[in-house]
């Protein structure tokens, strides 16, 4: 196999794979993709502890408008809950026509509208309780009739 010795020494100089690929590049945005992927599942740790009455106090906020915000925020959860339940029948459509591809993405966004309105109705729960730091069991319990 000395014959390819020499051929390597002339192609080798020329060919420079991790240049090509930009391996750097593609180490640093792994890198960086890790970082996301740790502030997606790691919670932050809050600066303060306060009540939902300090809360009020620290916006600026009374009873008036807090019965707006929750006016709104039910709007909000409704649009919400509505365009969510329009896009998982619509998704159907797609999965029944054979147009998979449209289907996933139109779950997708399903899912992100289903997620939006459960943060607003979980909004309005915290308002409605005047009680901050509720968690998930709460909010079901909340759901069922027995909070």
């Amino acid at each position: 196999m000395k014959i390819f010795r020499p051929i390597g020494r002339v192609v080798k100089p020329m060919v420079n794979f991790p240049k090509w690929m930009d391996l750097g590049n593609l180490v640093q945005n792994a890198k960086h993709i890790k970082t996301m992927a740790k502030g997606v599942v790691t919670t932050s740790k809050t600066d303060r502890q306060e009540s939902f009455e300090e809360a009020k106090s620290r916006l600026g906020l009374n009873e008036a408008d807090v019965a707006v915000q929750i006016q709104q925020y039910r709007l909000l959860t409704t649009i919400f809950t509505t365009m969510g339940v329009l896009l998982f029948v619509y998704a159907f459509f797609h999965l029944f026509w054979g147009n998979s591809f449209a289907s996933f993405f139109t779950w997708i966004l399903s899912a992100i509208s289903f997620c939006l309105a459960f943060r607003y109705h979980f909004w309005i729960f915290q308002m409605r309780k005047q009680r901050l730091g509720h968690g998930f069991g709460d909010y079901c319990k909340y759901l069922i009739g027995r909070g």
